[in-house]
């Protein structure tokens, strides 16, 4: 039976909330919480199976407890669905950053919050089964290739679920972007934040759908001359606004480019990735530096994307390009799935080039790729 904690200040909520669930579902067990510190002792003593905070509560904010829930190990996979009366941009903006896996503005439409709490709950159940299915088959390969489907299956549930909402969102932020002539420069950056996020998830449901063709040999390559400075300047404006969040700057630092022949899209969405890597695991403040240049030994085009912060210790530099591994890092803002440096790789590599990360103390990490030169007679 689903055990779902309801933390809100207010009793009337709670109770709201929990008989309109129990009219949707009969077999859903409810903890109830009236403050922060009460909701985050219970989440950890009890592990419950979804989270519903109210943002604004007494001794804990709704925010805090859902970063530290997000931050824990044991509660990390815990899906978390915000909610508050408020409905600024920025707010919801913060409640992305904390980790939270969906939002409600109250007053709430009871159907809608009981197809959220359904959707997010069959999402835990599948990641629920998969994690016994591999502690239950780590030394048996019958059982490992079974694991394997099973995380198949909740890679396309969650792609089948999120296409079309990020497809919708990305239209209707774009739609406000390029009409919002009278928007004030706060909320214009809320937006641009907002915009470049929902182009951040876009990007990951195409990861998984990549590296799944990559895998299976189905992925062809539409190789072409490429402008590689505006493609990677391109790039650098998308994810701008994000790295604006935490006074993070972008810039590109351009060398000799031998001419080389790529797939467009494919290599915008390495430099995407890599760029969100350095994003995500430097210091407020940082300067990202992309350079641009020729291969130090034979021909080709060299790119490289330093940033500063905690080095990747010697033997993770290679395990990081594998599916599914995270960079332990205590400066992350926020995790991902641990798929873009996988698919950075297996991209690369279909190029002809090769991918890897050099780090130091007190100097941070530069991650390089390589593509090979296109020279008259090159077949593609």
């Amino acid at each position: 039976m689903p055990t779902i904690l309801i933390a809100d200040d207010e009793e009337m909520i709670r109770t709201l909330i929990r008989e309109a669930l129990s009219r949707a579902d009969g077999r859903y067990r409810f903890l109830e919480a009236a403050d922060g510190v009460a909701a985050l002792q219970m989440a950890q003593e009890r592990n419950p199976d979804l989270v519903l905070l109210d943002v604004v509560m007494p001794s804990l904010s709704g925010l805090q407890v859902c970063r530290a829930l997000k931050e824990a190990e044991a509660t990390r996979h815990v899906p978390i669905i915000l909610m508050t009366a408020r409905s600024d941009r920025a707010l919801r903006v913060q409640a992305v950053e904390a980790g939270g896996d969906d939002f409600l503005f109250k007053p709430f439409d009871v159907l809608e919050l009981t197809l959220r709490v359904k959707s997010l709950l069959r999402i835990k159940e599948l990641h629920d089964a998969l994690q016994e299915r591999y502690a239950a088959s780590r030394e048996q390969n019958q059982e490992l290739q079974e694991l394997g489907r099973w995380r198949e299956d909740l890679t396309h549930m969650l792609i089948h679920d999120m296409r079309n909402p990020l497809s919708n969102t990305q239209l209707a932020l774009q739609f406000v972007l390029d009409e919002g002539a009278v928007l004030d420069p706060v909320h214009r950056r809320m937006l641009e934040v907002a915009f470049s996020s929902v182009v951040q998830l876009d990007r990951m449901v195409n990861n998984i759908l990549d590296i799944n063709r990559m895998e299976r040999g189905r992925l062809i390559l539409n190789k072409l001359p490429q402008d590689i400075p505006a493609l990677i300047q391109q790039s650098i404006q998308q994810l701008a606004p994000l790295a604006s969040v935490d006074d993070k700057r972008l810039m590109l630092a351009v060398d000799e480019v031998p001419p080389v022949k790529a797939d467009g899209d494919l290599l915008s969405r390495i430099v995407a990735n890599l760029l969100d890597n350095a994003i995500r695991y430097s210091p407020r403040g940082s300067l990202i530096l992309v350079t641009l240049g020729k291969m130090t030994e034979g021909a080709g085009l060299r790119v490289s994307i330093h940033s500063p912060g905690e080095p990747i210790p010697a033997e993770a530099r290679e395990a990081i390009f594998d599916k599914f591994r995270q960079l332990g890092n205590s400066q992350a803002r926020g995790r991902g799935v641990g798929l873009g440096l996988a698919f950075c790789r297996m991209a690369v590599e279909a190029h002809g080039g090769r991918i890897w990360v050099e780090s130091a103390e007190g100097v941070g990490n530069t991650f390089h790729f390589t593509l090979p030169a296109a020279f008259g007679g090159e077949q593609t």
